[in-house]
């Protein structure tokens, strides 16, 4: 989702939901099966770190983390972190385009990257995706936008979900972000890819009016840009419904995300 207005705000406080999310089995089985003197780790789009503080915890023996990140306020915010990293991890962050920063230096052992699929462009995902088949290593890429839900259910949400995810896709600087649009294209490539995937759901109570709060502000924002004007009264009226529920404690939402697992898939012969 964007962060327009509050980027760090948001970011810190969806840092639970996507540690709750994650899907966490198919990399620690690799660490098993690949043991490292020290595993070389780059997280792309690293935000404020939360690939490095969820991992670094969890992967047994040393670590060498890149954290590479285009927004030098999320980096200041973000280092942080750096100052209280667990015995054998180093990390540091560049301040680059994770595709320019991949094809200037040596390929790591593995590839990170938390809520960033789905907001890049398809020519950005099959650059990636031809880089992992190049230097065959695995890509885990979690918390991937799929859809979302509120309770109790009203009859125009759908409508007004799928204008904010129309938004998602729409036309940027870079072209079109994927969206929802991530998962048909992670599909077409098993064959030469294996790829693993598996949801990883958001479940937002009534008792957390702020991330309540975060997701009404975020359609808000970007539905009025997708719906006629003639749509936008009911919409005004169904966010009014949405924000009172919030403040009597009465809604609460999933968020549903897919997890995935990328690797080069071993050739077989018959």
């Amino acid at each position: 989702m964007s962060a327009i207005g509050y980027r760090i705000e948001w970011l810190q406080h969806r840092y639970e939901y996507d540690a709750e999310a994650r899907w966490a089995l198919p990399l620690l089985q690799w660490i098993e099966q690949y043991p490292r003197k020290i595993y070389r780790i780059v997280d792309l789009g690293a935000g404020l770190g939360s690939n490095l503080r969820f991992w670094s915890k969890r992967i047994n023996g040393a670590q060498d983390w890149t954290l590479v990140e285009i927004d030098e306020s999320l980096i200041a915010q973000g280092s942080i972190w750096l100052e209280h990293l667990p015995d054998g991890v180093s990390a540091r962050y560049m301040h680059q385009d994770f595709l320019t920063y991949l094809r200037q230096q040596p390929p790591p052992d593995l590839l990170l990257c938390n809520a960033l699929l789905d907001v890049l462009t398809a020519r950005q995902v099959v650059d990636l995706l031809d880089y992992v088949w190049a230097n065959d290593l695995p890509l885990m890429s979690s918390i991937n936008y799929s859809g979302m839900e509120f309770f109790p259910g009203l009859p125009e949400d759908q409508r007004f979900i799928a204008a904010y995810e129309a938004h998602m896709e729409r036309e940027q600087s870079t072209g079109y972000a994927l969206g929802r649009s991530l998962e048909p294209l992670l599909a077409t490539i098993s064959g030469p890819y294996d790829v693993a995937m598996h949801a990883s759901p958001w479940k937002v109570p009534a008792k957390d009016a702020r991330m309540l709060t975060f997701l009404l502000d975020y359609m808000e924002q970007a539905v009025p840009e997708i719906i006629s004007l003639e749509d936008l009264p009911s919409f005004r009226r169904w966010l009014q419904v949405r924000r009172h529920q919030v403040r009597e404690g009465q809604l609460h939402a999933m968020v549903l995300h897919q997890d995935a697992w990328i690797r080069r898939a071993e050739k077989k012969f018959w």
